[in-house]
Protein backbone atom coordinates (compact mmCIF):
# COMPACT_ATOMS: atom_id res chain seq x y z
CA UNK A 1 0.00 0.00 0.00
CA UNK A 2 1.49 3.49 -0.80
CA UNK A 3 -0.35 6.24 0.56
CA UNK A 4 0.26 9.63 0.06
CA UNK A 5 -1.35 12.45 2.84
CA UNK A 6 -1.83 15.83 1.12
CA UNK A 7 -2.68 19.31 1.73
CA UNK A 8 -2.23 22.65 2.39
CA UNK A 9 0.78 23.80 5.01
CA UNK A 10 -0.48 23.59 9.19
CA UNK A 11 -3.06 20.52 8.56
CA UNK A 12 -0.82 17.91 10.19
CA UNK A 13 0.24 16.35 7.50
CA UNK A 14 3.42 15.50 9.13
CA UNK A 15 2.03 14.54 12.31
CA UNK A 16 -0.55 12.12 10.87
CA UNK A 17 2.04 10.55 7.99
CA UNK A 18 4.34 9.58 10.58
CA UNK A 19 1.56 8.10 13.30
CA UNK A 20 -0.02 6.30 9.88
CA UNK A 21 3.22 4.94 9.00
CA UNK A 22 4.10 3.23 12.43
CA UNK A 23 0.48 1.61 12.82
CA UNK A 24 0.75 -0.21 9.62
CA UNK A 25 3.97 -0.74 9.94
CA UNK A 26 5.65 0.77 6.75
CA UNK A 27 8.73 3.11 6.12
CA UNK A 28 7.79 6.70 6.30
CA UNK A 29 8.89 9.27 2.98
CA UNK A 30 9.40 12.69 4.70
CA UNK A 31 8.80 16.06 3.07
CA UNK A 32 12.35 17.22 1.69
CA UNK A 33 11.52 21.12 2.10
CA UNK A 34 13.26 21.86 5.35
CA UNK A 35 16.26 19.49 4.90
CA UNK A 36 17.31 20.90 1.64
CA UNK A 37 17.19 24.21 2.43
CA UNK A 38 19.44 23.66 5.44
CA UNK A 39 21.76 22.32 3.40
CA UNK A 40 21.66 24.80 0.42
CA UNK A 41 22.57 27.14 3.87
CA UNK A 42 19.19 28.94 3.31
CA UNK A 43 17.32 29.73 6.56
CA UNK A 44 13.95 30.75 4.33
CA UNK A 45 12.27 29.70 1.33
CA UNK A 46 12.05 33.29 -0.10
CA UNK A 47 15.57 34.32 0.47
CA UNK A 48 15.82 32.04 -2.88
CA UNK A 49 15.44 33.79 -6.69
CA UNK A 50 13.78 32.07 -9.60
CA UNK A 51 16.60 29.52 -10.96
CA UNK A 52 17.05 28.75 -6.94
CA UNK A 53 13.64 28.04 -6.31
CA UNK A 54 13.15 25.80 -9.42
CA UNK A 55 16.31 23.92 -8.75
CA UNK A 56 14.75 23.87 -4.91
CA UNK A 57 11.37 22.23 -6.59
CA UNK A 58 13.53 19.56 -8.34
CA UNK A 59 15.84 18.38 -5.54
CA UNK A 60 12.55 18.12 -3.88
CA UNK A 61 10.44 15.94 -6.51
CA UNK A 62 13.76 14.21 -6.77
CA UNK A 63 14.09 12.58 -3.69
CA UNK A 64 10.73 11.99 -3.02
CA UNK A 65 11.01 9.83 -6.42
CA UNK A 66 13.84 8.11 -4.84
CA UNK A 67 13.08 7.46 -1.87
CA UNK A 68 9.55 6.22 -2.97
CA UNK A 69 10.76 4.09 -5.49
CA UNK A 70 12.55 2.05 -2.99
CA UNK A 71 9.82 0.45 -1.31
CA UNK A 72 6.58 -1.80 -2.41
CA UNK A 73 4.70 0.07 0.44
CA UNK A 74 5.47 3.69 2.10
CA UNK A 75 2.92 6.39 3.56
CA UNK A 76 4.28 9.70 2.25
CA UNK A 77 4.16 13.11 3.71
CA UNK A 78 3.08 15.06 0.86
CA UNK A 79 2.63 13.84 -2.84
CA UNK A 80 4.25 14.53 -6.24
CA UNK A 81 0.97 16.50 -6.84
CA UNK A 82 1.60 18.88 -4.15
CA UNK A 83 5.36 19.43 -5.52
CA UNK A 84 3.23 20.45 -9.04
CA UNK A 85 1.33 22.81 -6.95
CA UNK A 86 4.26 24.79 -5.19
CA UNK A 87 6.11 24.77 -8.35
CA UNK A 88 3.08 26.50 -10.03
CA UNK A 89 2.09 29.01 -7.36
CA UNK A 90 5.99 29.97 -7.21
CA UNK A 91 7.75 29.40 -10.55
CA UNK A 92 5.32 30.28 -13.48
CA UNK A 93 5.73 33.35 -15.05
CA UNK A 94 9.29 33.59 -13.20
CA UNK A 95 10.40 30.09 -15.22
CA UNK A 96 10.90 29.03 -18.69
CA UNK A 97 7.29 27.55 -19.97
CA UNK A 98 8.79 24.36 -21.04
CA UNK A 99 10.49 24.36 -17.65
CA UNK A 100 6.86 23.87 -16.34
CA UNK A 101 5.78 21.46 -18.62
CA UNK A 102 8.46 19.14 -17.75
CA UNK A 103 7.61 19.55 -13.98
CA UNK A 104 4.67 19.20 -13.97
CA UNK A 105 4.49 16.07 -16.49
CA UNK A 106 6.81 14.16 -14.34
CA UNK A 107 4.74 14.77 -11.64
CA UNK A 108 2.01 13.98 -13.08
CA UNK A 109 3.49 10.18 -14.67
CA UNK A 110 4.71 9.67 -10.91
CA UNK A 111 1.01 9.77 -9.18
CA UNK A 112 0.44 6.75 -10.38
CA UNK A 113 2.81 5.08 -7.40
CA UNK A 114 -0.04 5.69 -4.98
CA UNK A 115 -2.06 3.46 -3.94
CA UNK A 116 -4.30 6.13 -2.15
CA UNK A 117 -4.27 9.94 -1.51
CA UNK A 118 -5.41 11.58 1.51
CA UNK A 119 -6.39 15.49 1.79
CA UNK A 120 -6.59 16.61 4.89
CA UNK A 121 -8.60 19.90 4.23
CA UNK A 122 -7.68 23.83 5.09
CA UNK A 123 -9.14 25.37 8.39
CA UNK A 124 -7.19 28.31 8.38
CA UNK A 125 -5.74 27.67 11.36
CA UNK A 126 -2.69 29.63 12.17
CA UNK A 127 0.97 28.45 11.29
CA UNK A 128 4.00 28.70 12.82
CA UNK A 129 6.59 30.95 11.01
CA UNK A 130 9.48 28.47 10.60
CA UNK A 131 10.93 29.89 7.23
CA UNK A 132 9.22 27.56 4.61
CA UNK A 133 5.33 27.81 5.21
CA UNK A 134 3.75 30.66 4.41
CA UNK A 135 1.72 31.80 6.89
CA UNK A 136 -0.81 34.01 5.25
CA UNK A 137 -4.10 31.44 5.77
CA UNK A 138 -5.55 32.68 2.40
CA UNK A 139 -1.88 31.42 0.51
CA UNK A 140 -2.85 28.22 2.16
CA UNK A 141 -6.16 28.30 0.89
CA UNK A 142 -5.17 28.99 -2.53
CA UNK A 143 -2.92 25.93 -2.19
CA UNK A 144 -5.41 23.69 -1.82
CA UNK A 145 -7.85 25.43 -4.21
CA UNK A 146 -5.00 24.70 -6.65
CA UNK A 147 -4.40 20.89 -5.55
CA UNK A 148 -7.76 19.93 -5.32
CA UNK A 149 -8.18 21.55 -9.25
CA UNK A 150 -5.27 20.16 -10.40
CA UNK A 151 -6.11 16.55 -9.14
CA UNK A 152 -9.72 17.13 -10.73
CA UNK A 153 -8.01 18.30 -13.95
CA UNK A 154 -5.63 15.21 -13.85
CA UNK A 155 -8.65 12.75 -13.11
CA UNK A 156 -7.19 11.93 -9.53
CA UNK A 157 -9.29 10.85 -6.73
CA UNK A 158 -8.46 11.30 -2.92
CA UNK A 159 -10.11 10.98 0.22
CA UNK A 160 -11.40 14.18 2.02
CA UNK A 161 -10.74 13.02 5.82
CA UNK A 162 -13.35 15.49 7.85
CA UNK A 163 -12.11 14.59 11.20
CA UNK A 164 -10.27 17.01 12.91
CA UNK A 165 -8.24 14.89 15.70
CA UNK A 166 -5.17 13.32 14.67
CA UNK A 167 -6.24 10.06 16.27
CA UNK A 168 -10.06 10.40 14.71
CA UNK A 169 -8.28 10.85 11.35
CA UNK A 170 -5.70 7.94 12.01
CA UNK A 171 -8.69 5.78 12.53
CA UNK A 172 -10.75 7.26 9.35
CA UNK A 173 -8.31 6.49 7.37
CA UNK A 174 -6.98 3.17 8.92
CA UNK A 175 -11.15 1.96 7.89
CA UNK A 176 -11.25 3.90 4.61
CA UNK A 177 -8.18 3.69 3.16
CA UNK A 178 -6.35 1.17 4.22
CA UNK A 179 -8.17 -1.84 5.76
CA UNK A 180 -10.48 -1.47 2.23
CA UNK A 181 -7.83 -1.24 0.54
CA UNK A 182 -6.26 -4.52 1.67
CA UNK A 183 -9.64 -6.35 1.38
CA UNK A 184 -9.50 -6.03 -2.42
Amino acid sequence: MRIAIIGSAGTGKTTLSHMLAEKIGVPLVPEFAREILAEWGFKRLRDLDAPQMANFQREILQRKLYLEARYDSFVSDRSTADSAVYWLLRLVGRVASDETSYHMEKCRIALDRYDALVLLPWKGNAIERDGIRDTDPWQQFLFEIALRGLLAVWEREYYLVRCTTHHERLAEITERVYKNSMQR
